[in-house]
């Protein structure tokens, strides 16, 4: 593959005679609030369509104006007198159980027939009406028939017909973003990499979630390897995740007023913030320290743990054997008052145990040494305890992953490097086993938990992992409850669930980014897939409304922004058919304080009830700090946007007066296209300053770099300044690239940082 990369010089810009504020507005895809509006993201000919502003919402879900309670009203009329409800009815009858069995060395017992087994409810023998072996074949073998008269019961109730059910596994693979250092994160994805390409077979339908929600439309369950690969390659940490040795373990011993304790967290706060030792107030600071770090990880462990619930939940609802192998670097369960809080934790355990879903976890950071000889976490003082405390910290880590595992049947790993083997582990387990069916008694009002028991007669040695029971009301009750919802309840909620819905495609990309003109810090940039939509024909035009809700949370789980409007568009047909293959842009700023933020959005069309949702995290940092050097997020322009010139060497005809597409939040360039890049510094506080800080460039494919740039000075790149600080851009062509994903990489460091300031952002090439 030929790579060239072409730098673009403050002299090339400046020969275009574009104003620093234009650059900005390029650069940052900033629209003031004034002219808000969404708007064909590949072309720039079409007319806004309007913007309905409608009244905010409430706490407790939207206002409803007069016009839409009638409205509502003339949809719904009143029950007249002597109309009873229907009752309603269970998903089934049916209660399908999948068990998986092993002796005492955990080998599968494959040659189990019906009557081989006891069913009990509640103690009681029920009778199994359906009864079947399921072996899912490796890479290359050949299905084999399993279910055979004599294995298949045909005692069933008359009229009543199993459902038919794709004979296969469910497997979810849930990486914990929320809690992976970059260098597990880099492991983690050459891992899946490996287990997708080689593990999954055409009968598994396999899933990639994250506990940060960020995947959007391709968090769905597929059996197509590359859909999975580009999930693969869309997987990124959360923002400004760092190493650090200040554990929540020890941020809890802090809490607690352990004196060790606080200080070894001492001396990993002046190593690590280059604090003075003798500054009067460094211990209130580490104290405060301590609260900021037990209030992050709560905020980030209760995230992630409805988020699994609510996969787990998603499971059961799936056919065949269901899997779920949950990648992470772990998750303390200290909380903010320096205690142990397990009540999420237990409510996954329960859900995953109630629906047959077995959890495997995996610590992605395998076998590494001991964080103590980072180089980059400054000078740590020759002190016993601060490995104790340390390594007990790591040990804090492992607990809840051993506790999902062991409480669901599953099996919990390690200090191994073979994260792929450890996921091909949980297909192994799983490879061969048995459907059980029966038909209960079922009253709907009944809400006492039915135990169910599925031994192996005559084997009390044998262990069977399978459903451990079910509430009956619990059956009735989802449905009872979305029955009873209004349309603006369930897009609410649809925003607020752990899992993105996806009829709607939306992506939302939230960027960091302090410009001259507003007091604003975040861009929040929606797409939302054209295609998606629905149009309807009204006057020789194509029309769509739809509504988009932004809802922004701190790290302690508390509203801070909240924003509705009405969208709706009147397109040509051949707009319409451009809309479709270039989507729609939705640009607002947003006042956010220094921060951790979730930023959830949701795109409804209130005709049909159709909706997207997607999630995305951002952090502001505190530029009060002014010898503190900081970074804007990167962005990607094109060079026709920015009215600059392709390189002379470019010969690719046609190239110039091509725009790149976003799909789904990423930017895709034609081959040899140009691709422009920008990103503000903070904090420069001298001409001294700015010639001492240097910065890198690297394409990255797969982690790793094909393409990398000298260490070079940031005045080189400069093409602005102002009161808020450097702006900092430049281009570079691929040429006879292979198309992809791929991440650019920018590093910026100067003398007094121990590790450098990093941005990516990711970008694609179109075959």
């Amino acid at each position: 593959m030929s790579n060239r990369f072409t730098s673009l010089s403050p002299a090339c810009l400046r020969s275009q005679r574009l104003s620093f504020l234009i650059i900005a507005a390029l650069c940052f895809n900033y629209l003031p609030l004034s002219v808000q509006a969404i708007i064909p993201l590949s072309y720039h000919g079409m007319r806004n369509p309007q913007v309905e502003r409608r009244p905010p919402l409430s706490d407790s879900g939207y206002s409803v104006s007069p016009d839409l309670a009638q409205s509502q009203a003339s949809q719904n009329p009143p029950r007249q007198a002597g109309q009873q409800d229907q009752p309603i009815r269970v998903k089934t009858e049916l209660i399908d159980l999948r068990a998986v069995v092993t002796d005492k060395r955990g080998k599968a017992i494959t040659d189990l027939k019906k009557e081989d087994f006891e069913l009990m409810e509640n103690g009681k023998p029920r009778e199994v009406s359906f009864f079947s072996v399921v072996k899912i074949p490796g890479r290359g073998e050949v299905r084999q028939a399993v279910n055979t008269p004599a294995n298949v019961a045909t005692d069933a109730p008359a009229g009543r017909a199993r459902p038919a059910e794709p004979i296969g596994r469910t497997v979810l693979l849930y990486v914990d973003t929320l809690h992976l250092s970059l260098q597990s994160l880099l492991s983690v994805k050459q891992s899946l990499r490996k287990f997708i390409g080689e593990r999954l077979t055409d009968q598994d339908l396999t899933a990639i979630v994250t506990s940060a929600g960020s995947l959007g439309v391709v968090e769905q369950f597929t059996r197509d390897r590359r859909v999975l690969r580009n999930a693969v390659d869309r997987l990124s940490s959360r923002p400004n995740a760092r190493d650090s040795l200040f554990t929540p373990y020890i941020a809890g011993m802090v809490d607690r007023g352990d004196r060790d304790a606080m200080q070894v967290a001492r001396a990993i706060y002046i190593a690590e913030e280059n604090a003075f030792p003798n500054d009067p107030t460094i211990m209130q600071m580490v104290q405060m320290r301590a609260r900021q770090v037990l209030s992050e990880a709560t905020y980030m462990r209760r995230a992630t743990l409805i988020t699994l619930k609510d996969v787990v939940q998603r499971l059961s609802d799936m056919p065949g054997q269901r899997l779920l192998v949950m990648v992470s670097d772990g998750f303390t369960l200290f909380d903010t008052g320096g205690g142990q809080d397990t009540n999420d934790l237990q409510s996954v355990t329960s859900r995953a145990v109630r629906s047959g879903v077995v959890i495997y976890s995996i610590g992605a950071k395998g076998l590494q040494p001991s964080p103590l000889f980072s180089a980059s976490l400054g000078a740590i003082p020759n002190d016993p305890r601060i490995s104790s405390y340390v390594s007990a910290g790591e040990r804090d880590l492992e607990n809840g992953l051993n506790a999902l595992a062991k409480d669901t049947g599953g099996e919990a790993f390690f200090n191994t490097n073979d994260t792929a083997g450890a996921m091909g582990r949980a297909l192994d387990d799983n490879q061969v086993y048995y459907t059980l069916g029966y038909y209960p008694a079922i009253d709907e009002s009944d809400k006492k938990f039915r135990k169910i028991t599925i031994r192996v007669k005559n084997h009390p040695e044998y262990e069977v992992r399978a459903q451990r029971g079910y509430i009956p009301a619990d059956l009735a009750k989802k449905a009872k409850e979305e029955e009873a919802k209004t349309p603006q309840q369930r897009f609410v909620n649809a925003i607020l669930a752990p899992l993105p819905l996806t009829d709607i495609g939306v992506a939302a990309i939230p960027d960091f980014v302090e410009i001259p003109e507003d007091n604003a810090q975040v861009s929040l940039q929606i797409y939302i897939d054209g295609k998606t939509l629905t149009y309807r024909e009204e006057n020789g035009q194509r029309r769509f409304d739809a509504e988009i809700v932004t809802m922004i949370y701190n790290s302690e789980g508390k509203r801070v922004d909240l924003k509705s409007e009405n969208i709706s568009g009147n397109l040509t047909p051949e707009r319409m058919e451009i809309a479709k293959q270039s989507g729609f842009q939705y640009n607002r700023r947003v006042q956010l304080k220094p921060g951790l933020y979730q930023i959830r959005v949701g795109v409804t069309e209130p005709a049909n009830e159709r909706t997207g949702t997607a999630a995305a995290w951002i952090e502001t940092p505190d530029l009060s700090k002014k010898n503190k050097l900081a970074i804007s997020s990167l962005f990607l322009s094109d060079a026709m946007a920015m009215g600059i010139q392709e390189p002379a060497s470019n010969n690719e005809p046609g190239a110039a007066t091509t725009l790149s597409k976003m799909v789904q939040g990423i930017r895709y360039y034609k081959a040899s296209q140009p691709v422009v890049y920008f990103f503000r510094l903070y904090n420069l506080a001298n001409d001294q300053a700015e010639a001492g800080a240097v910065m890198q460039i690297e394409i990255m494919q797969d982690e790793k770099p094909i393409l990398t740039t000298p260490w070079q000075s940031v005045t080189t790149r400069q093409i602005g300044k102002d009161t808020k600080g450097l702006v900092v851009g430049g281009q570079f062509a691929m040429l006879n690239i292979q198309p992809g994903i791929y991440d650019m990489r920018v590093s910026i460091k100067d003398s007094k940082m121990k590790r450098p300031l990093q941005r990516s952002v990711p970008f694609g090439i179109e075959p």
